[in-house]
């Protein structure tokens, strides 16, 4: 595939475009998810042991009866490292020094994988 580039209504040359998936492609979202879900993974080990948000659930089939929660048998902990939906992405903490770090350990998984973080106020 070539392409070419406009700014400010010059054009560049043709070039050859060797990454990437087509604009309007339906793989695009799969493959974007993919590398989103590595990079989570990636940024996940780490973070510190208390970062995130806790929670407790059961797959027992009863929702709604809090009483089950106190079982500890029947119970799983986990926590939430990081929020997605579509191309956004929110990332859950208790303190500003808790979001610090996560988002200094998210950067530098993001950089590992050659994307560049930046912050606009």
């Amino acid at each position: 595939m070539k392409a070419k580039v406009t700014v400010g209504g010059r054009e560049s040359e043709l070039f050859d475009v060797l990454v990437g998936v087509k604009q309007g492609c339906v793989l695009a979202p799969v493959i974007f998810n993919l590398f989103l879900v590595a990079v989570t993974l990636a940024c996940c080990n780490g973070l510190p042991t208390n970062a995130g948000i806790p929670y407790t659930y059961c797959l027992d089939g009863s929702l709604f009866n809090l009483r089950r929660l106190k079982a500890e048998t029947k119970i799983s902990n986990d926590r939430i490292y990081e929020l997605q939906y579509a191309d956004d992405s929110a990332i859950p903490a208790h303190s500003a020094a808790d979001l610090q770090s996560s988002l200094d350990t998210l950067s530098t998984a993001y950089r590992r994988a050659g994307l560049l973080v930046k912050v606009f106020l």
